[in-house]
């Protein structure tokens, strides 16, 4: 039985798969707080390093095949680059996507 209050979410995205959002999706994946974890970095190193293992269940370079699923999106980039992020994102996010930081 779930705890009150407790709502898993579906479909998580990661943008930005470096020190932090990689330390991210292990403690997700740990904690089962998704289905299925998605990820998302401009670096293809990263993505493959990621689903190597086994951080994330898919990996994108390309932002509307991933963005368009995500019930919820953390973003893990650099404080500075955060509008740009959401700015270059925004035509792909579902209209209900939690977005944190």
């Amino acid at each position: 039985m779930e705890e009150p209050g407790f709502f898993p979410i579906r479909k998580l995205a990661i943008v930005g798969l470096g020190l932090i959002g990689g330390s991210l999706a292990i403690d997700l994946r740990r904690l089962g707080l998704a289905s299925k974890i998605l990820g998302y970095d401009s670096n293809p190193q990263h993505c493959r390093k990621a689903l190597d293992l086994q951080l994330v269940d898919h990996c994108s370079t390309m932002p509307d095949d991933l963005l368009l699923e995500a019930d919820w999106l953390v973003l893990a980039v650099p404080v500075q680059s955060i509008e740009h992020v959401l700015d270059q994102f925004r035509p792909f996010l579902k209209p209900d996507v939690l977005i944190t930081d």
